[in-house]
């Protein structure tokens, strides 16, 4: 972009493509970026228009990846919703149409942005919410009442130290591909 009325016009472009993108707004909103949540999306305007500044004729793909990489750096936070692609494609169209100086084509485009929808999203488990219920004990798998203790060879704390080297039929280890050894007690007696 030569002039800067055209500088003007792909960041008032930016930003309003990145205020209409729901996972952004999402995590501006819940304040997946801090308490400067608010201040990491409005510097993502310049860091974006100083990116195409810096470099010539990107790609759609590159964008995408640049914007990926600044919501996991920034807010924690990764789009799997399709919307990156969409996202990238648009600010890579905006910028091809102020770069000719088609200012009428880039608002008709702006004015075809919806609003993000932050009241239709619900929220997902997260991989620790995942995560806490597969590990939850659901009660006994076997009729011998059994729990289960994950240990590294080299450890040795008292229960599961006891129940390798004990040796009676109620308590069996498993020595695993991973070097992890699992350890089945039976019920105490």
């Amino acid at each position: 972009m030569a002039t800067s009325t055209n500088t003007t016009l792909f960041q008032t472009s930016l930003s309003q493509i990145l205020d209409s993108w729901t996972v952004l707004q999402l995590a501006v909103e819940h304040g997946f970026g801090g308490g400067e949540s608010r201040e990491k999306a409005d510097w993502m305007v310049f860091a974006i228009d100083q990116w195409f500044k810096e470099n010539k004729n990107l790609e759609t793909f590159e964008v995408e990846e640049f914007l990926a990489d600044i919501l996991n750096a920034e807010f924690d936070t990764i789009a799997d919703d399709g919307s990156l692609s969409q996202i990238a494609s648009m600010i890579c169209g905006v910028h091809r149409l102020c770069s000719n100086g088609d200012e009428p084509a880039v608002r008709q485009r702006l004015q075809h942005l919806q609003k993000p929808s932050l009241k239709q999203c619900a929220r997902a488990p997260s991989d620790e919410e995942d995560n806490d219920e597969d590990d939850m004990d659901t009660g006994p798998t076997s009729h011998q009442n059994s729990t289960h203790h994950q240990t590294q060879p080299s450890q040795s704390d008292g229960a599961s130290s006891e129940s390798i080297t004990n040796g009676t039929t109620s308590n069996e280890s498993e020595m695993e591909d991973d070097g992890w050894t699992t350890v089945h007690r039976g019920k105490r007696k």
